[in-house]
C-alpha cells in the first residue's frame, strides 16, 4: 500500500513541477458585479415567465398536463419553453466572453439580451407573428458572445 502511495505522490509532484504552467485566479471587479446582476435578471426573467404559463392555465382553466387547447395558453408556453432553450446557451457565453476577453462588452450584450428577450414575450403574447425581430436580436447576440468567446480562446493559446 505505501508502495502504491509513495508512487502516486511522486508522480502527482513529477506532473504538478513539471507540467502545470499557469494558474488561473480571478479578482472580483464590477465586470463581474455587472455579469452577475445580469444573470440574476435573466433567471428572474425566466421564473416570472414560468409563474405567467401557470396564471394563464389558470385563467383559462387548462389543466396539467395538457398543452394545447387555448391560444394565450400556448403561447405562453412557448415564450418560456423557447427562453428556456437558448437560456443555456447564453449565460455560458456570457460568462466565458466575460472572462476571456472583457466584463464591460460582455455585459452590454447581456443587457441587449435581457432586454430583446424581454420585448420578444411581450410582443409574442399579443401575437406570434410580432416576435420575429426581437428574436433574431438575441440570436445576433449570442452569435457575437460566441465569437467574443472564441477570440477569448484564441488568444488565450497565443499567450501561452
Amino acid at each position: 500500500f505505501f508502495i502504491v502511495f509513495y508512487f502516486f505522490f511522486n508522480f502527482f509532484c513529477f506532473f504538478y513541477n513539471n507540467f502545470y504552467i499557469k494558474t488561473f485566479t480571478m479578482e472580483i471587479t464590477y465586470g463581474f458585479l455587472y455579469l452577475a446582476i445580469i444573470t440574476l435578471l435573466v433567471v428572474i426573467m425566466q421564473f416570472v415567465l414560468g409563474a405567467l404559463v401557470g396564471l394563464s392555465r389558470s385563467k383559462h382553466k387548462l389543466l396539467v398536463p395538457k398543452m394545447t387547447g387555448n391560444a394565450e395558453v400556448e403561447r405562453h408556453i412557448r415564450v418560456h419553453e423557447n427562453t428556456n432553450e437558448y437560456l443555456l446557451i447564453f449565460l455560458s457565453l456570457l460568462w466565458l466572453s466575460g472572462i476571456l476577453v472583457n466584463t464591460l462588452l460582455a455585459s452590454v450584450f447581456g443587457v441587449i439580451w435581457f432586454l430583446a428577450r424581454v420585448n420578444y414575450a411581450r410582443l409574442y403574447y399579443k401575437s406570434s407573428s410580432l416576435r420575429h425581430n426581437s428574436f433574431k436580436l438575441s440570436i445576433l447576440v449570442i452569435v457575437i458572445l460566441a465569437l467574443i468567446t472564441i477570440y477569448g480562446i484564441i488568444l488565450g493559446f497565443l499567450n501561452l
